[in-house]
């Protein structure tokens, strides 16, 4: 007898992306959806499309929501996708093929093809970018990370499938941009509680890694998916290095997380969670010299958005 699959996902504002998402994953025992307050119809169209939606808008970060959403599922075993990806007819085959005969306490990871500005990237460290995605329900969790949050895996065994999970990870330059950024600041507010550091070696290291890297070249070309991955970098290390400046206060940085939370999903239909997070630290670092470099950093690395300055790009198949 096969194992029961249950397909589980968080969301909000996704109505334009769960049309296709849904229907990739149609043949699953159930889908449950995890709604973090949606102001468009996702909720109506995922329950017209046949899921099962739940809502929580008390939002604790990423992780914290995906564990409320499995705790929804009764399947034996959990896919765990968001709403915009797809699981492609070959992945599906596979997974269908693990559920006949699983193999007990492993945890199977799945190649991730993702959609950048038009095409799925090949190089730049962008694919295979494997997940662990499927997993027995009662066995593992996801961390409670406020952020790139991951699949407690505890040394289990880790089984490669064959098919890719497509990801439009980027169908539009500026939403990418803003989400990454709103990303950035979450990653170094938690960071920063933990009382990790950075430096500005930090920061150069990052950028020594992807330009010496050969897999970026293709054609004498650097792609634009390795150049906004090391700017990206840059600005993570850049937020972490803002906390940790002389005379921040961390209470301050405590309010943002309520700014961030009352926000819902992070980079999903809140493009100025960046901007209120600058806003609320502004009096505290105005006069730092690191948030003068944040600045200029950010001014350089995004020009092109307002000036139409050059961007290099490659074939990246």
């Amino acid at each position: 007898m096969s194992n029961r699959l249950s397909v589980v996902m968080i969301a909000k504002d996704a109505a334009d992306l769960l049309p296709d998402c849904l229907d990739s994953v149609s043949w699953a025992d159930e889908i449950i959806v995890l709604d973090s307050g949606s102001t468009d119809n996702t909720v109506e169209l995922a329950r017209r499309l046949g899921a099962q939606v739940y809502t929580h808008t008390d939002w604790r970060g990423y992780g914290i929501q995906r564990q409320r959403a499995q705790d929804y599922a009764t399947g034996d075993w959990v896919l765990m996708i968001d709403t915009d990806e797809r699981v492609t007819p070959e992945l599906r085959q596979a997974i269908l093929k693990v559920l006949a005969a699983p193999q007990r306490g492993a945890i199977y990871s799945i190649a991730r093809r993702n959609y950048f500005l038009g095409r799925f990237m090949r190089h730049s460290g962008w694919y295979p970018d494997r997940v662990l995605r499927l997993y027995e329900r009662a066995r593992y969790r996801y961390n409670d990370n406020l952020v790139h949050e991951s699949l407690d895996s505890l040394g289990a065994e880790v089984i490669p499938l064959t098919g890719d999970l497509l990801h439009l990870t980027c169908r539009d330059f500026a939403g990418f941009q803003q989400k990454q950024l709103a990303y950035a600041a979450a990653w170094a507010l938690e960071r920063h509680r933990k009382g990790k550091k950075t430096s500005m070696a930090g920061i150069f290291r990052v950028f020594i890694r992807y330009v010496t890297d050969q897999r970026l070249a293709d054609q004498r070309h650097i792609s634009r998916g390795a150049v906004l991955t090391i700017s990206i970098q840059t600005v993570y290390r850049l937020e972490v290095g803002i906390f940790q400046a002389q005379g921040v206060n961390v209470a301050v940085h405590q309010a943002n997380k309520s700014v961030l939370a009352t926000s819902g999903k992070i980079g999903h239909g809140d493009t100025s969670i960046v901007t209120r997070l600058q806003v609320n630290t502004a009096d505290q670092l105005r006069n730092r010299n690191l948030h003068a470099r944040f600045e200029e950093h950010q001014r350089r690395t995004f020009k092109h958005r307002v000036t139409g300055g050059p961007c290099v790009v490659a074939d990246s198949d």
